[in-house]
């Protein structure tokens, strides 16, 4: 079983603005690909679709707009966009795997934060790579090394008590052969960046990809470079083609993902364990709470409704079923 949560906003012309993302409900789906469905049962005909693109999700999107088509052939269909963060991180990745260089530099930063993390020099260690979506994360490897390269090459400032330009050297000289390398993944992470924080404000529209190309265009200072820059406004071009002056979409399913993150951060220890209950607090993120709204709700709900809404929604958690067939926790 699936368990999926989905928000719908307003947008403003040209500018896309979240004025109050709404919550529209949790519920437990058959399966992934079934989800696009039980969204507009909520909602009605949907407008548009952002995916990163995951394979249950692409299949369910397909179904719902030849659905669409066939049923209401004079109707718009569904737009469907791809979640730029996602997408434009498998630019990203296409750019630094075509350098020989990069090859060897994820290794050499695991290798070496394991033998330091215990030491004094733990607190400049490489930073933790991630397994899963690596590329979207893997920019702060690159950050640290830029930081790290001055200290190396005799440009670095003041050190704080207890460390020496010669422990940092004896450790991190590694660094040095990849001090023009460094710099280049640099500009291509930034290019990212800067693309991603407009196209998170402003979204997909008619001018997004002229928009783009211009805030990039200081950024074209090599082959990599300007390569990844073309494909970039290409990718924002491609997906905005077709919308028509004054229309936005959401550009990134990143806000969605901050909520479940911030649902998992409420559960505390418990996050581990998945989704529980607490998932109707994900609703009070993200609702506009006054005074007379608690009154209501501590007036007309009960907790027996809470527990009713659970079993209902959530039913039997990870932690439930720890509890049942290990007889709970017990205290000596």
């Amino acid at each position: 079983m699936y368990l999926r949560a989905a928000i719908s906003f307003r947008a403003c012309p040209a500018v896309l603005t979240v004025l109050q993302p709404n919550l529209i409900g949790f519920d437990r789906i058959p399966a992934a690909n079934t989800v696009q469905s039980w969204v507009q049962g909520k909602v009605g005909r949907l407008a548009g679709v952002v995916s990163d693109q995951g394979a249950d999700l692409v299949k369910g999107i397909g179904l719902l707009v030849e659905k669409q088509l066939r049923d209401t052939p004079d109707e718009t269909a569904t737009k469907v966009f791809k979640d730029f963060s996602h997408a434009s991180s498998h630019i990203f990745k296409a750019r630094l795997l075509a350098d020989p260089r990069w090859t060897e530099f994820p290794g050499l930063c695991g290798t070496t934060q394991p033998r330091i993390k215990q030491t004094p020099l733990g607190g400049i260690a490489p930073p933790s790579q991630k397994a899963k979506g690596r590329y979207m994360n893997i920019g702060k490897i690159i950050e640290w090394g830029e930081g790290m390269m001055p200290h190396l090459v005799g440009e670095g400032g003041k050190l704080p008590p207890g460390l020496t330009v010669d422990q940092i050297r004896k450790h991190f000289g590694w660094l040095v052969p990849f001090r023009r390398s460094l710099q280049v993944w640099g500009q291509l992470h930034e290019i990212r960046e800067r693309s991603l924080a407009y196209l998170r404000i402003a979204g997909y529209h008619a001018t997004a990809a002229g928009e783009v190309k211009f805030r990039l265009a200081s950024m074209r200072t090599s082959d990599s470079t300007r390569l990844m820059v073309d494909q970039i406004v290409n990718l924002v071009s491609e997906q905005s083609e077709g919308l028509e002056l004054g229309q936005s979409y959401p550009a990134s399913t990143e806000i969605l993902e901050s909520l479940i993150g911030k649902g998992k951060q409420m559960q505390f220890q418990n996050s581990c364990q998945g989704f529980t209950k607490m998932l109707a607090a994900m609703s009070a993120v993200v609702s506009k709470i006054d005074e007379p709204f608690v009154v209501e709700a501590l007036e007309t709900v009960r907790e027996q409704d809470l527990r009713t809404w659970a079993r209902n929604t959530v039913g039997l958690t990870m932690a439930a079923i720890r509890r049942i067939v290990l007889g709970g926790t017990k205290v000596t």
